[in-house]
């Protein structure tokens, strides 16, 4: 399995995670969880597959820090003016959202780290 492949797999099981999870919340969590995930997918879910391209090409750390400054300006945009204008809650969408975006980040780790390390290459 190709390293791209590895973490789509990843971020198809998170998202599976999150609707199981979503189905155990409130009506009014539920919704901050499905905006949360919704803004996870757009934003973090391309810049994890960047990132896993830049590294084979030797370009990494330029990506990671652009894909951290993008994730830190998602989470503050999401906070003080996505949530405030729709309304709703912030401990949820917050929550969800902080806890999608670890989780894509682990995803992006354990993929990285089977390229590198787990198939047997030195």
């Amino acid at each position: 399995m190709t390293a791209s492949a590895r973490y789509w797999t990843g971020v198809t099981g998170v998202v599976l995670g999150a609707a199981l999870v979503g189905g155990m919340l409130s009506p009014a969590a539920r919704q901050g969880l499905w905006l949360a995930l919704g803004l996870t997918l757009v934003i973090q879910a391309p810049l994890g597959w960047w990132l896993i391209v830049a590294v084979r090409a030797g370009r990494g750390v330029p990506v990671w820090v652009a894909g951290m400054a993008s994730r830190l300006a998602l989470v503050a945009l999401t906070g003080l003016v996505i949530v405030p204008r729709l309304g709703w809650p912030a401990e949820p969408a917050l929550v969800g959202l902080v806890a999608l975006l670890l989780a894509l980040l682990l995803v992006e780790g354990a993929v990285l780290w089977w390229e590198h390390f787990g198939s047997g290459k030195p």
